[in-house]
Order: structure tokens, then sequence, then C-alpha cells
């Protein structure tokens, strides 16, 4: 069954069902991990470097993918999810900062198939993880932060409720510029708000959260 949330309905063109899941990340996923660690359209949007000291190497190495993902399973203070699409892996979300006696988390979303780009799965993705942290969970706000030339998923995460709250810092990219890194929130409050507005497109389906 699949979670309720309201969808754009087009009612000329619907392209096929995108059944969108989550699951927990495991080690046999290892091989997706390490092959989407090796795009730079990734590595340069997820990874935020404060400079030059602690740029990351890009494309990630066979070992150093190997420890992401180890940490992104083993770390006690994480939950990550793996991102199914009828049933195929094709990213990963989750919280960070979790069970440290916060009322809050951070989340992180990364979605390492091109073709399943701009179709609403990242939203759907976020969507489901966002219900999970602040309905099931008992989070009172999650919280993000993105790069300032990032503006797709800055509009993403404002139609889900997320707003602008400060600056963070900034990011040094690998041509030796620096980016403004925006801190952005979403309250328990503002999602109960979002999740009843037309959120994802029609052919876009949730599925229940696999724990």
């Amino acid at each position: 069954m699949a979670l309720s949330f309201k969808r754009n309905l087009d009612p000329v063109f619907f392209p096929r069902r995108l059944e969108v899941g989550l699951r927990p990340l495991g080690y046999g996923d290892r091989e997706a991990v390490q092959r989407w660690l090796s795009d730079p359209y990734i590595t340069q949007l997820t990874f935020v470097v404060t400079g030059p000291d602690s740029s990351p190497s890009i494309p990630f190495s066979a070992a150093a993918s190997d420890n992401y993902l180890n940490m992104l399973i083993s770390d006690q203070s994480r939950r990550t999810f793996a991102i199914e699409v009828n049933d195929r892996h094709v990213g990963n979300v989750g919280l960070k900062e979790y069970g440290t006696g916060n009322a809050y988390s951070e989340f992180f979303v990364e979605i390492g198939e091109a073709e399943y780009r701009g179709k609403g799965v990242g939203k759907a993705a976020i969507a489901a993880l966002m219900d999970h942290a602040l309905e099931v969970l008992g989070l009172s706000e999650v919280r993000l932060e993105v790069l300032e030339f990032n503006s797709v998923a800055i509009h993403v995460y404002e139609q889900l409720g997320f707003i602008k709250t400060h600056r963070t810092g900034w990011h040094y990219d690998r041509k030796g510029q620096y980016w403004q890194v925006w801190g952005m929130t979403l309250s328990k409050e503002r999602w109960a708000l979002a999740k009843n507005q037309p959120l994802l497109p029609a052919n876009v389906m949730i599925k229940p959260i696999l724990t």
C-alpha cells in the first residue's frame, strides 16, 4: 500500500508508473555506491568542502567509496536508506546527527542513476523520509545544507516546506572558486502544511518504508 501524498494530476499525459520505496542501505549495495561516487555530478553537488586542504578526491577511489559506504551503514548517528524505483536501486537518502539527544536531524539525498533525475523520484524519497522523521521518529525539525548554485534542489526543498535560515559557510570547488552554502530547515508544523499540497507527479507513488 502506497503512502498518501497529493499528486499533480495531468489529464492528458500519464508517463509510466514509478513506485518509489526506501529500504535500509546494505553492504550488498557496494557496486552501485562505488559507481555513483565516480560521477563528478554527485560529488560536486553532494560533498561540501571548506577549502583545498579538505577537498575530496574526485572521482572517489574504490577504498574511499568503501569507507563512505561503511560510514553510512555503521555510524550509529545515521539512518541511511536505499532509494528504489520499481525495485531498482537508484540513489540514497538519510538522516545524520540522529539519536544524539537532539530534537532535530540533518538529511542528505543523492540520485545516482541519471535517468531518474528530474522525474519526481528525489522529491518522493525526501517526502517519505520527512514523514518518517517528523511523524514516526518524532523529530521536531529536519535541517540540510545546499550549495547556492544548486537551484534545482533548492526549488524542490522549498516545495517540500524547507526555508532558508542562514548561511553556513563556503564551498571550495575543483576550480578554486568559493560558493556560498545555505542552511535550510523544515519544522514539523511546516511539513504538515506542505504534505497537504500537490507534491508529486501523477505517475509517482510512494511505498511504505521498510525498516
